[in-house]
Parts: C-alpha cells; structure tokens; sequence
C-alpha cells in the first residue's frame, strides 16, 4: 500500500510539472507559476489592501519626489537628534513632505492609463489643495495658539480649511493603503458630527 501511495505521489507531482501546476513541495515552480499568471501569488489579506508607488513618467517628477524623500528622512533625523519642533509645527511639516510624496507616487490614473494627463492635473491640485490647508496654520499660527476653545469662534478660513485638510488626508490614506482605514475614520467623524455636542 505505502509503496502504490509514492507512486500514485510521484506521478501526480509529475503530471503538475507537465500541465505547468506548482505543488507545494517545488518553490522554483511556485515561483515560475507565479510570474506567468497562472497561480496568483500568496499575499496576506493586509498586503492585498496596499498599492505600490508608481514612480513618475517625467524624471524632473522623479527627481523632486526623490529630493522630497531624502529632505523628509533628513528632517525626521533632525528631530530625532535634537527634538522636535512645537507640536503643530511638526505635524504640519511632517503632513507636508507626507502628501507631497503620496499625490507624486499614488496617481489617480497610472501612466499609459486612459486620462492619466487630467488625472495628473486633478494630483497638482489636491498636492495644493493640502499645502494651503497646511501653510494656513502655519501663516494663522498665532491666532491658533491664542485661541480660548469654545469662547473663540472658528473663522470661515478656519473651517474651509479644516474640511480641506481632511478631505485630502482621507484621500491621500485612499490611495496608499486602501478604503479600510478612511471608511473607518468617517464613521467616527459622521458620529461626532451628529450625535455629540
């Protein structure tokens, strides 16, 4: 019986090297299975959520996005060794390198892609979009540490900007990682909005 058992294994190992099939115990076939398409390759159920960076068509694209990311390591390192910032300094330079590298890397349509030149328009402006939400703050700062919470009102700069902020950060976090995580954050500012005061 044992004996009929590895010949009916070898013989079914290899009909699946025939037919192209990987089995389990053959990583090189795995791998060749892989690349050709015909076997899907095993990723996690996290890692299925992620998209890749799309590096830049235009290499003076690549070039500003790879001076974006070395000059954010460097301030990061910076902060590291000789301590941060005030807070809200450091967060809005920090938001700034972050949405800067996402809209360059994480296009709306991929190059060759059916409207990837008025999806690349539509990046630029969202890139802007978030750098005047940002350097609001930054121009305001006074007036936002100064500011006496519920006696102060919020000005109508304040709020456009605050709904812009977040409208880009939920679709900046869209593009990198996903709809898990934005969907998760506006149940909670849906919550917040209507049902406290």
């Amino acid at each position: 019986a044992c004996r009929c058992t590895r010949v009916r294994r070898g013989t079914t190992r290899r009909r699946a090297r025939s037919e192209g099939r990987a089995t389990s115990s053959d990583p090189d076939l795995i791998e060749t299975a892989q690349r050709s398409g015909r076997l899907a390759p095993r990723t996690s159920p996290l890692a299925q959520e992620e998209n890749a960076p799309t590096t830049p068509a235009q290499a003076a694209l690549r070039w500003v996005a790879g001076g974006v990311a070395v000059a954010m390591s460097a301030y990061h390192m910076w902060v590291a060794g000789f301590g941060p910032p005030e807070a809200m300094r450091f967060r809005g330079t920090h938001l700034l390198f972050a949405l800067t590298l996402v809209f360059l890397l994480f296009p709306l349509r991929p190059p060759g892609a059916r409207g990837h030149r008025a999806a690349r328009i539509l990046d630029f402006v969202l890139m802007a979009l978030g750098w005047a939400a940002v350097l609001h703050i930054f121009v305001t700062y006074e007036t936002f540490t100064n500011r006496i919470i519920y006696i102060d009102e919020l000005t109508v700069w304040n709020k456009l900007f605050a709904l812009v902020a977040i409208a880009i950060v939920l679709e900046g976090t869209r593009r990198v990682i996903g709809w898990a995580l934005p969907l998760t954050a506006m149940v909670f500012l849906v919550y917040a909005a209507a049902f406290t005061q």
